[in-house]
């Protein structure tokens, strides 16, 4: 089974969760004896691969680059989204918001069209089903800090490619009206600058 994994090439930079995610979970699947490549390129061909593995969507972007791209080549997609609920962070900055909430419907359109979700928690799920309304199968795969642990989770994800390898799930593809409502902050006239 060869396997490449597809992340914005800002990931050897920093020290996310992802990029941790990402290095550890390579480790272990080599251990195990697969080959995994990284790519962070959107045009290549895909066709030696058997799971085109896309991590990470909050650089929507990158992400959508590279799965407009297995798509096209009808590679077999599993998406480790990291999603997590913005409206908090941006409660302040309607601007903010309603860009995170239009980099939501491309999130969306990944995230439905991948064969199968590898998230991090149950809350993750909960947070995809809620807000970008996406039934998409999910495992959760979450590591802990110790090597047993990114050992079991590794296995787990093992485990996952094997699954969609054996099923002959197709990903949805269906339109979406984004329609979950959130409120601007109210400004009254004495709050003005004028």
């Amino acid at each position: 089974m060869k396997i490449l994994y597809q992340i914005g090439s800002q990931f050897r930079d920093d020290q996310s969760d992802e990029s941790l995610w990402l290095i550890m979970t390579k480790k272990y699947l080599e251990e195990l004896g697969y080959s995994i490549w990284l790519s962070s390129l959107s045009d290549i061909n895909l066709k030696e691969f058997d799971i085109i593995h896309i991590v990470n969507c909050t650089p929507v972007t990158d992400a959508y680059g590279f799965f407009k791209n297995a798509a096209a080549q009808g590679a077999k997609i599993i998406t480790s989204p990291f999603f997590k609920d913005k409206h908090e962070n941006y409660r302040n900055d309607p601007a903010r918001l309603a860009a995170w909430r239009r980099e939501n419907l491309i999130r969306r359109d990944i995230l439905i069209g991948s064969h199968m979700l590898l998230i991090q928690s149950e809350e993750e799920r909960k947070c995809i089903h809620d807000i970008l309304m996406v039934d998409t199968p999910a495992k959760i795969i979450a590591p802990g800090v110790d090597s047993l642990s990114w050992r079991r989770a590794a296995q787990d994800t093992l485990d996952a490619y094997q699954e969609l390898l054996s099923t002959g799930r197709r990903p949805e593809s269906k339109k979406f009206f984004y329609s979950q409502s959130y409120s601007l902050p109210v400004f009254r006239k004495d709050q003005s600058s004028d």
